[in-house]
């Protein structure tokens, strides 16, 4: 899977960088907060940047995490 387009192809590396460091940093800062609301943006983020690239598994990890804000469930976002 992935993208087929040349231009999103060249974005890839910095696409997962920032990847990594959201999921790295962003996530745990607002889980540790409870904050529902931006955890929801968060997992809306996740859903559509992955399905722009066309990571459609990945993008169900988005949306997973929209589930849990929705519940206030932080540990099973985590």
């Amino acid at each position: 899977m992935g993208p087929t387009d040349n231009v999103l192809r060249e974005l890839l590396p910095d696409f997962f960088s920032l990847w990594d460091r959201d999921l790295c940093n962003a996530a745990s800062e607002i889980i540790d907060r409870n904050d529902s609301e931006a955890l929801y943006r968060f997992g809306h983020t996740i859903k559509g940047s992955k399905m722009q690239f066309g990571f459609r598994d990945l993008a169900t990890f988005g949306i997973a995490i929209m589930h849990d804000a929705e519940r206030a469930d932080f540990p099973a976002a985590a």
